[in-house]
């Protein structure tokens, strides 16, 4: 839920936070917009994987919330890739 993501971040400071996007992208894109506004999670680098990109780019557009968005299909690798660019980018322990 809600409260286990943040108290997840506040216990271990992650740098990075990769996060399945559902159906319905919408709802599930809102929940992830409310997360990145709480003190725990708002200057973290996200990496959000989706079964369709381009419909999630739909309703995403130009949101400037995520750093990279992964989509299907995609393998391990491919994440974990995604999580190097995302700390090559910002850098571990790095806040905006």
């Amino acid at each position: 839920g809600t409260l286990d993501l943040v108290a997840f971040a506040e216990a271990h400071d992650p740098d990075v936070i990769v996060y399945d996007l559902p159906r319905p992208y919408e709802r599930h894109w809102n929940f992830l917009r409310l997360m990145k506004e709480t003190n725990s999670l708002k200057d973290r680098a996200w990496v959000v994987t989706t079964t369709d990109k381009e419909a999630l780019l739909a309703v995403v557009k130009a949101a400037n919330v995520v750093e990279i968005i992964v989509g299907q299909p995609f393998g391990a690798s491919d994440v974990v890739d995604a999580v190097h660019l995302a700390l090559q980018t910002r850098g571990p322990g790095q806040r905006v």
